[in-house]
């Protein structure tokens, strides 16, 4: 936990500097694994407002309570980073949806892929209380970004393509020759969404339908990436220059 998660809610009536209780969950793991102290700073996410930083105004052992204050703000970045992406396992989608979450993802759009098992989409992962504990993970271990991601689940590419507005679209291919950096910082950060395939990879059908839909295929090198990790090196590359 680099950064503690608070909701506008938690601190809307609260005046300038004065104390609010932070969650059981925080409590714990501040007392028990941080040893906080009376006076310590910390970061703090406030969702869909910005970052801010904390002091601990007071702590009651034995209740195992945490009181905070904020006593500074800070913008935080913004990012418009979207993916479209082949439903793999819920382990392997936890992943992606957590840390894909770090690395500034704003909407996960998830489809059932040819090689995607019909079960997938079917995941608890995508219920609303196991997506956002997921997604608060990945903003909690940020310390830059705030704004929750969405998820849309898709039946197959072709309601996934309908449902896709954006101007640049890139996938990625492992008999691309070509490289992110081949584009312009504007088309790879404004308006644009990634394309992966699950963890069988695209068909060539899939390949050939995302080519007819405007998508530009580039290459992250010669080894065949798991899904998350070629997930995260991409928006590991776009974190870098945007």
């Amino acid at each position: 936990m680099n950064s503690i998660i608070i909701e506008k809610s938690e601190i809307q009536n609260i005046q300038k500097e004065q104390s609010f209780a932070l969650t059981p969950y925080q409590c714990e793991h501040l007392l028990n694994v941080i040893n906080i102290k009376v006076h310590d700073i910390l970061k703090g996410t406030i969702l869909g407002e910005g970052l801010c930083k904390l002091q601990i105004s007071s702590i009651d052992i034995d209740k195992q309570k945490v009181f905070a204050k904020i006593i500074s703000y800070d913008s935080g970045i913004k990012t418009s980073f979207e993916a479209l992406i082949g439903a793999s396992r819920p382990q392997t989608m936890k992943k992606v949806i957590e840390h894909g979450t770090t690395l500034g993802i704003r909407k996960f759009h998830i489809y059932k892929a040819e090689l995607s098992e019909k079960s997938y989409l079917q995941s608890k992962i995508y219920d609303r209380d196991e997506f956002q504990k997921l997604c608060r993970l990945g903003l909690s271990q940020s310390t830059c970004y705030f704004q929750e991601p969405e998820v849309i689940l898709y039946k197959n590419i072709f309601e996934a393509m309908r449902g896709l507005k954006h101007k640049h679209r890139f996938t990625l291919s492992p008999s691309s020759q070509r490289q992110l950096s081949e584009n312009s910082s504007s088309e790879l950060l404004n308006d644009s969404v990634y394309a992966f395939g699950p963890e069988r990879g695209f068909t060539s059908k899939e390949l050939d339908i995302l080519k007819d839909n405007g998508f530009k295929d580039f290459s992250l090198g010669p080894s065949i990436l798991r899904v998350e990790h070629a997930i995260f090196s991409s928006f590991g590359y776009l974190n870098q220059i945007s």
